[in-house]
C-alpha cells in the first residue's frame, strides 16, 4: 500500500534495478562457471588462495593463539 500512497522509499526505481543487475550478473555468471575448490577441514583453504594472495603481493597472516 505504501507505493499506492506515493511512498516509494521502500522500492527501487527501474534504473536502480538495472544498475544492480549489471553489477550482480557477472558475479553470478562467474560463480556458475567456477565450482568451489575442495580442501581439507581445519586447513587455511586451497593452495590457490595462497597463490592469489602472493600474486598481489600479500600473504595470509596466521592468528596468534593465546592461552
Amino acid at each position: 500500500m505504501d507505493v499506492a500512497r506515493g511512498n516509494q522509499t521502500l522500492f527501487m526505481r527501474s534504473d536502480e534495478v538495472e544498475a544492480a543487475w549489471a553489477f550482480i550478473d557477472p558475479i553470478v555468471n562467474e560463480a556458475k562457471r567456477r565450482k568451489p575448490e575442495k580442501y581439507a577441514a581445519g586447513t587455511w583453504g586451497p593452495v590457490s588462495s595462497f597463490e592469489l594472495m602472493a600474486a598481489h603481493g600479500h600473504r595470509w597472516i596466521e592468528p596468534e593463539v593465546h592461552g
